[in-house]
């Protein structure tokens, strides 16, 4: 734990909580960056997945990925907290404190979940669960005042993510009629998939649909999306958008998206 601790010394001097503004066609805009980023757990490529008591894996270097983008918003997917097999270490804490980064953690089920990291607190951190044909699946929702982000683990079967997707559409509704809510995650599914094609009634995905995102040793498959709701996207600018792949942290590519904001009459558009 020293090392971690030495660690999170460090990552602080690579995240900024500073907030980006600039102007589009004469307007106020935020320039902020989103990222989704499954883990396994720390565990890497290994299998079985198991950890030593008091070991973090392959956390730091997920954590190395991370602070090496700098983003704003990071969903975490395949999060264990003081699971046996996660060494009974709280993972959220460790990837968060080696980041620089605020997080938050949501159970699906017996230990294993997903998280939030971002550079400021939440204002309400909402758990909707998901029924999956092998265990539960959930739909983490963060509120911080001006935007919603949500965090999502979709299961493997076509039909549990049918249902996930049209869980995720209901619950995001109330938000999406009062700000701009970013959806992202892990969701098992393919671009031209009809899971997708039902997310996509309501949301505009804005990160790559072209590169693949896993496996990251040899990415054959686009599984991972950073999305905007629909109403919303003509106050959504992408500036860039890129998958980076981490084969030495995590089986999966980062995907990140780097956007402005442009603030609404009544909006502040401020981190609060």
């Amino acid at each position: 734990m020293k090392t971690v601790a030495k660690l999170a010394i460090v990552a602080l001097f690579f995240t900024s909580a500073c907030v980006h503004e600039s102007r589009v066609d004469g307007v106020n805009a935020e320039r902020v960056r989103f990222m989704s980023f499954n883990i396994r757990m720390g565990c890497g490529h290994d299998d079985p997945f198991r950890l030593e008591k008091g070991s973090v894996g392959y956390l730091p270097k997920c954590a190395e990925v991370i602070r090496s983008l700098d983003p704003d918003y990071v969903g975490l997917q395949e999060v264990d907290r003081n699971s046996k097999r996660a060494g009974f270490m709280d993972q959220t804490k460790v990837v968060a404190d080696l980041s620089g980064l605020h997080g938050e953690w949501v159970e699906k089920i017996s230990e294993y979940g997903i998280s939030m990291l971002s550079k400021r607190r939440p204002l309400s951190v909402e758990k909707v669960l998901m029924k999956g044909k092998s265990h539960t699946r959930a739909l983490m929702i963060c509120d911080y005042g001006d935007i919603v982000v949500a965090n999502s683990h979709f299961p493997l079967t076509g039909e549990t993510r049918l249902m996930a997707a049209e869980s995720v559409r209901k619950e995001l509704n109330k938000w999406v009629k009062v700000k701009p809510v970013f959806f992202m995650g892990d969701l098992n599914a393919l671009p031209d998939s009809p899971e997708m094609a039902l997310l996509k009634k309501d949301f505009t995905v804005i990160s790559d649909e072209n590169t693949p995102t896993w496996p990251s040793k040899k990415p054959e498959r686009v599984i991972d999306y950073i999305m905007v709701s629909r109403a919303h996207a003509d106050r959504v600018r992408v500036v860039s958008r890129r998958t980076v792949a981490a084969p030495h942290a995590t089986d999966h590519s980062a995907v990140v998206v780097d956007v402005e904001i442009i603030s609404s009459p009544g909006m502040s558009g401020k981190a609060r």
